[in-house]
Parts: structure tokens; C-alpha cells; sequence
């Protein structure tokens, strides 16, 4: 069979899963893995976040958990990690990094607030944006 005959199937195949992909929300998390109870963040309030005064904070609504690095977890690493992001007057979390003794435990925590979302924090009713930090420790059980 001739390379020619092959490649507009595959190429038309390519296509067609790249527009599906794009067409439908995706049901994995940030590590392509199918979202799971175990891997899910409960709701909570986002305190300690700038500038000030807001009368009511940020309030995490979903997300996955950081996962624990597999090198560092086999080896007995623990540690933690500080992120610090953005919520926007839309609720949309951008990363702005993280602080961390550790590389691994930092990129891991950033990976998983690809998926976050949030209610906006409020000043007089009117949605303002705010930059949080959050801890995150790597512990073994």
C-alpha cells in the first residue's frame, strides 16, 4: 500500500478530532486523567488576598487537587508549596506562581489550577480583581 493512499485518511482523521476536541468541554482534568472524587478540592473561601478593603472574598468553586510528585513520594520528600494567582472580576484563576524548597511540588501545584474556578470577590457589590496565595503541603500518608 502506497504512503500516498494513507496519509489524506490520516490527515482527515487529525482534523476531525481536533474540532471535536474543541467543540466539547473536556472531561479530564489537568493531568488528562478522568476528574474523580479523590482528586476534587471542596469549595472554600479564599482569605488573605490583596487589596484591601473587600467586603466579601474570593470563593474557590472547583478545582483539582496538586498532585503529589511520583519522584518525590517514592523517595519520602515532603515539603510544601505557595501559590499566588489571580481571581479576576470574572472568577477566571490565573497562575502567578509558586514558592517552593522543591521545583516538583511548585510545577505540580500550578499544573492543577489550570481547571480552577471562582466566585469574584466584591467591593460595595461591584466584582474586583484580587491576588490570593494558598498553601499546599506534600505529605505522606
Amino acid at each position: 500500500m502506497h504512503l500516498t493512499r494513507i496519509l489524506p485518511g490520516i490527515t482527515l482523521l487529525l482534523v476531525a478530532n481536533l474540532f471535536g476536541c474543541t467543540a466539547t468541554k473536556s472531561t479530564l482534568d489537568p493531568y488528562s486523567r478522568p476528574y474523580s472524587s479523590e482528586n476534587m478540592m471542596q469549595e472554600l473561601e479564599l482569605k488573605g488576598c490583596s487589596p484591601k478593603p473587600i467586603n466579601k472574598s474570593p470563593r474557590l468553586l472547583f478545582g483539582t487537587r496538586p498532585l503529589y510528585p511520583v519522584g518525590e513520594n517514592l523517595v519520602g520528600r515532603t515539603g510544601s508549596a505557595i501559590l499566588r494567582f489571580e481571581v479576576s472580576t470574572e472568577g477566571v484563576v490565573k497562575p502567578i506562581g509558586a514558592e517552593a524548597e522543591n521545583k516538583w511540588f511548585a510545577d505540580h501545584a500550578i499544573i492543577a489550577m489550570r481547571d480552577w474556578k471562582a466566585s469574584p470577590a466584591e467591593r460595595n457589590g461591584t466584582p474586583v480583581p484580587v491576588v490570593c496565595r494558598l498553601l499546599f503541603d506534600y505529605l505522606r500518608s
